[in-house]
């Protein structure tokens, strides 16, 4: 396991898998980020202040 050498092309393909996990983390986060927005923004839209405050807080 130790004694296997360094595989340069196996770790160019981890990384590329790597990389693009990350892009579908962030952009999962972000699309999250955005219907949170929305959801509070509609909130006080309807007057419905203290529902949108309570979800700021758990943001």
């Amino acid at each position: 396991m130790l004694g296997s050498g360094f595989k340069a092309e196996r770790l160019r393909v981890n990384l590329r898998l790597v990389i693009n996990r990350l892009k579908l983390l962030e952009k999962k986060k972000t699309e999250l980020a955005q219907k949170a927005r929305k959801e509070i923004a509609d909130y006080l839209a309807a007057g419905k202040d203290e529902r949108a405050r309570i979800r700021v807080e758990h943001i």
